[in-house]
């Protein structure tokens, strides 16, 4: 059987029950030891984080404070294990990194920043832990009735 027919068959049986299918037994997102749900936008010339942790209420925060909000949540070169970055929103880590670039050498911010290219080097990492993208993951766990989009 071939994987469109495969995924066909899956949609059809969404389709009928009105429910979601799940497409695999066993999760595709890993469990972390440290994650951090973040997500940025750009207003403008400046990027705002809403970023947390399991635990802690949502914070939000702009431009350079942005960073330090994240070294606060554990996004640091200097923690003890690393922070996984949680998003669902491909726009998020690009962001992250124009922030992470806007640090000047030498700056207390350093540490963070490294963190965030540390992100980056390793987002398209399939089953890595440094990045994980939601709805990636909720996509390939579940099937739905609907109309595949791209």
């Amino acid at each position: 059987m071939s994987v469109e027919w495969f995924d066909l068959g899956q949609r059809l049986r969404a389709a009928s029950t009105g429910r979601v299918v799940a497409r695999l037994v066993h999760a595709a997102l890993t469990t972390t030891p440290h994650p951090v749900a973040c997500r940025a936008h750009r207003a403008g010339d400046r990027i705002s984080v809403v970023a947390a942790t399991p635990g802690t209420p949502a914070a939000t925060a702009t431009g350079p404070d942005a960073l330090d909000l994240l070294g606060g949540l554990g996004v640091t070169l200097a923690a003890s294990s690393p922070a996984t970055l949680v998003t669902d929103d491909p726009g998020t880590l690009p962001l992250l990194c124009a922030l992470a670039r806007s640090v000047p050498p030498d700056s207390p911010r350093d540490t963070v920043a490294g963190h965030i290219a540390w992100w980056a080097d390793r987002a398209d990492f399939p089953g890595g832990r440094a990045v994980v993208d939601a709805s990636t993951g909720c996509r390939t766990r579940w099937v739905t009735g609907t109309t595949p989009t791209g």
